[in-house]
């Protein structure tokens, strides 16, 4: 075999197989089918990752992943080894899109298809797109168009008239339930543990752009999707629906390359990422040519990021994470555990609890907390098969 005579320094420490006697690796590469041999192959001794083993294959990422997971489980069950848990850091984008990218796409597709029937079914608002609205007000909840002045009108998403539009359908619920119940105990007892609201009416805004200076940001700052600001917690919320996972870094397109730690020029200099990325992740350093360890979790750091620098002395700062448990990114697909549980085990190894929490629930724990218009909760349930029983008013 060519090329088998140096380990590379990640790839078989993620896969448990650092340790591991080079000619004994070798000799069970060798007798692996040939495909997965070739990977093994790349990655390992080669010291290519996933995206350019599967370039060198002619194959797309997806299945140079599979291949390679193939491999390492062959591998590990020759040695008898128990399977290793994955930390964050343990994870790329390409071996979480080789787990869920396939049951996203499905998942997306019936989602766009629901929308498609149910807007088919009301005409009267349905947009130039199949599956989306006419305009704010048929997009928001029945009579509550007015919810639209929540945000600006600069700040609204480009697809923000699609059903599956995640902004949309946190202004339309969270700011009803909002109006409805301004003390936002709902919200804190979604978010729970927290400490009791210091305000009677804590303050909630949506899509919140950051200034520059807070986070040292240039040209583009960090937009919060809700913001809640209490004397006894400052709340950075993230929310999600059919989004293909956490945003991920855009430095492959400002003449970085996140997989040999290449991060652009102005990434490199944000302090307050890397920052919180070590403090509350546990984040290793960058340490090229290896990957950059914030590629994959970029929107998390940067919503961790933004709460402890806006936190004032005395408050807690809460990152908050809302999703659908039905997307495979958030609620799990194969080996990976999904976003919300991979992020609040990196939280609570490393945050202090004082200081930082991370708090999670997904749209269908959520809705039955919030206080909503029956018609909007009959909205929920039809248009964006959102439900569940209301515990608010129960007897």
């Amino acid at each position: 075999m060519v090329g088998l005579t140096t380990l590379t320094w990640r790839q078989t420490a993620v896969d448990g197989f650092d340790g591991m006697d080079r000619e004994q690796l070798a000799q069970m590469i060798g007798a692996l089918p040939e495909a997965q041999k070739l990977v093994a192959t790349l990655l390992w001794y080669e010291g290519l990752s996933l995206d350019e083993a599967a370039h060198a294959l002619g194959v797309s990422a997806e299945e140079a992943a599979e291949l390679h997971e193939k491999a390492v489980a062959t591998i590990r069950k020759e040695l008898r080894l128990p399977e290793p848990s994955r930390t964050l850091a343990g994870w790329s984008r390409v071996e979480v899109d080789a787990e869920c990218a396939r049951q996203w796409r499905a998942y997306d597709k019936d989602l766009t298809e629901h929308y498609k029937r149910y807007f088919g079914e009301h005409d009267d608002l349905r947009g130039e797109q199949e599956h989306s609205a006419r305009d704010l007000a048929a997009a928001l909840p029945p009579s509550w168009g007015a919810l639209g002045d929540l945000v600006a009108g600069g700040e609204w998403h480009r697809w923000h008239l699609s059903g599956k539009s995640s902004q949309t359908l946190a202004v339309g619920l969270l700011g009803q339930s909002a109006r409805l119940d301004p003390t936002l105990s709902w919200l804190w007892d979604a978010l729970s543990p927290l400490p009791p609201a210091g305000d009677h009416s804590p303050q909630i805004d949506f899509e919140q752009t950051l200034t520059a200076d807070v986070l040292g940001e240039q040209p583009r700052q960090t937009a919060v999707d809700v913001l809640v600001d209490d004397p006894s917690a400052l709340i950075c919320i993230e929310i999600k629906r059919a989004e293909q996972g956490l945003g991920a870094c855009s430095c492959g397109a400002d003449g970085g390359n996140p997989l040999k730690g290449r991060c652009a020029t102005r990434i490199e200099g944000r302090e307050a990422y890397w920052a919180a990325a070590a403090d509350l992740l546990g984040l290793p350093a960058r340490e090229p040519p290896g990957p950059c360890p914030i590629s994959l979790p970029y929107q998390a750091v940067r919503n961790a990021a933004a709460a402890r620098a806006l936190a004032k002395p005395g408050q807690l700062a809460v990152f908050g994470l809302v999703y659908d448990e039905q997307n495979p990114y958030f609620g799990g697909s194969g080996a990976w555990p999904g976003w919300p549980k991979i992020l609040a085990e990196a939280f609570a190894a490393n945050a202090d609890p004082q200081r930082f929490r991370f708090a999670s629930i997904s749209w269908q724990q959520l809705l039955p907390l919030m206080e909503l218009e029956d018609e909007t909760r009959a909205c929920a349930r039809e248009k964006h098969r959102l439900g569940g029983e209301d515990r608010r008013h129960r007897a």
